[in-house]
């Protein structure tokens, strides 16, 4: 008859991992926040003020490592930049962020906005651009990252599940940790890039761009297939899906951008 006998789990793993859930559950049921764009709940630990500090401390070290390669303010395309960021910052209406706009003259093609208002812009985006509603988009949802506070909720999660990552064997930690990659992290990345995709689309028709060019940026992408090469994308979602996602909700954002916003003449090709 074959044995069916069972792995005895130590008295102390159980009294651990009973703690270890009371404990977790417990910061869970009191630390549950809203996105105030989009409504969704979420997990949050890390408060307001500590990720602003967080976002200063990464915003220095990110001018160390550049600093010989950020652009004077009055180069044509910091202007741009500066001039693009401002309108979307008061369409975003943070009060508590303090709003920096630097580009950093590198052939790489990504942006990013730091937790706190400081919005990094790298020269090689531009090639990918058509005019100054392009980069609107981008600097769109990379400015919605920050409002909706992504950065902390995703360390949110770790915090929370971390824990039970410990009690686990030490010959099968690493496993745990691709599976929690793959599990946890990658999902919420993606739903965290099309949350920031909806987010900014609001923003630039408020700063009255054109909300349609966010649509044909990632189509234009998709054609000259650079969803899979540029830095800027190695952990988005497919391009088609992207633009597919805003034509179905560009109705509002549209609307509001023709009734409120005049015709504008394109300052991009004579800045850049």
């Amino acid at each position: 008859m074959r044995s069916t006998s069972r792995l005895a789990v130590p008295p102390y793993v159980k009294v651990a991992v009973a703690t270890t859930l009371v404990a977790v559950g417990g910061l869970v049921v009191t630390h549950i926040d809203t996105v105030p764009q989009t409504g969704r709940k979420r997990l949050m630990f890390l408060n307001p003020v500590m990720e602003r500090e967080l976002g200063e401390q990464t915003f220095k070290a990110v001018l160390a490592e550049h600093g010989g390669r950020i652009l004077p303010r009055t180069h044509p395309k910091a202007k741009m930049v500066d001039y693009v960021g401002r309108r979307i910052a008061l369409a975003a209406k943070q009060d508590d962020f303090k709003w920096e706009f630097v580009v950093i003259d590198s052939p790489e093609a990504n942006a990013f906005c730091i937790p706190g208002g400081k919005v990094c812009v790298f020269t090689g985006i531009f090639k990918t651009l058509r005019n100054e509603d392009s980069l609107a988009s981008v600097m769109g949802h990379e400015i919605a990252h920050a409002i909706a506070r992504h950065s902390a909720e995703q360390m949110s999660i770790s915090a929370a599940l971390f824990p039970f990552l410990l009690l686990l064997p030490p010959e099968t930690f690493h496993l745990a940790r691709l599976a929690f990659n793959l599990g946890v992290n990658l999902p919420f990345s993606r739903k965290h890039e099309l949350e920031a995709d909806a987010i900014g689309l609001d923003l630039m028709a408020k700063a009255c761009f054109d909300p349609r060019a966010s649509p044909q940026m990632f189509e234009d992408w998709e054609k000259q297939h650079l969803g899979s090469s540029l830095t800027y994308f190695s952990t988005h979602p497919p391009n088609a899906e992207r633009y597919t996602r805003l034509r179905e909700r560009m109705k509002e954002p549209l609307a509001y951008y023709k009734q409120y916003c005049v015709d504008r003449q394109s300052h991009f090709r004579r800045h850049i």
